[in-house]
């Protein structure tokens, strides 16, 4: 599989420890319409910046890297009464950031110098490749990453089709630890994805060592 990402400009995401924040004005101005709603969304937590991770602009100083999940009250918002306004979804990539969530590029100051959208797979734009999923290890339970409020839900149509209703970035060599016994189930990242499926258990996407 593979997941296509695209910059949109880095003035408009604030980061600040765990959340960011979005200027809704441009292409996100229609936002200011919906109900319960907030510019802001959470941040997984800062790790260094993979040697391989594939950036628009390698003259930036990034050094650190979070994902940044879609913007609170998305999941639940509802986008038939401006419909139009998000026909521009696909080609705008703040628009698919706020929606879809994407990753956040700082500098060792925690300045944002690269904000990288999640796209549609069959839209140009930068390549993370991912492998096949594996099963989660069900010994480990969720509860950590749901108090630190990772696990968010599910915004892109095609993946929720597939009963997925929750989904979190897993860090690179992000380790968890049940007992005695601990768990790490990438050391180039991935995505968790849980279900609303009656015994479905949760799966994870590493990245592939090859970007």
């Amino acid at each position: 599989p593979r997941l296509k990402i695209q910059v949109h400009r880095t003035h408009t995401a604030l980061y600040s420890g765990g959340s960011y924040t979005l200027a809704l004005n441009g292409p996100l101005t229609p936002f200011t319409l919906l109900e319960n709603f907030s510019n802001e969304g959470f941040v997984s937590p800062l790790v260094a910046l993979p040697q391989h991770w594939p950036r628009a602009n390698t003259k930036t100083a990034a050094s650190q890297l979070c994902w940044a999940s879609p913007m609170k009250g998305i999941a639940g918002a509802n986008f038939q009464t401006i419909s139009n306004k998000f026909l521009a979804i696909t080609v705008q990539p703040a628009l698919s950031f706020a929606i879809y969530g994407g990753f956040l590029l700082l500098d060792d100051n925690d300045t944002v110098v690269e904000a990288q959208a999640i796209r549609g797979p069959r839209l140009g734009g930068l390549c993370l490749n991912l492998q096949e999923p594996s099963a989660w290890k069900v010994s480990f339970d969720l509860k950590a990453l749901e108090n630190a409020q990772r696990l968010q839900p599910t915004t892109i149509p095609s993946i929720r089709a597939k009963g997925a209703d929750r989904f979190c970035w897993l860090g690179p060599h992000e380790t968890f630890t049940s007992g005695h016994d601990t768990f790490m189930p990438s050391s180039t990242g991935g995505f968790l994805y849980t279900f609303n499926c009656n015994g479905k258990e949760p799966i994870y996407f590493p990245l592939s060592e090859s970007q």
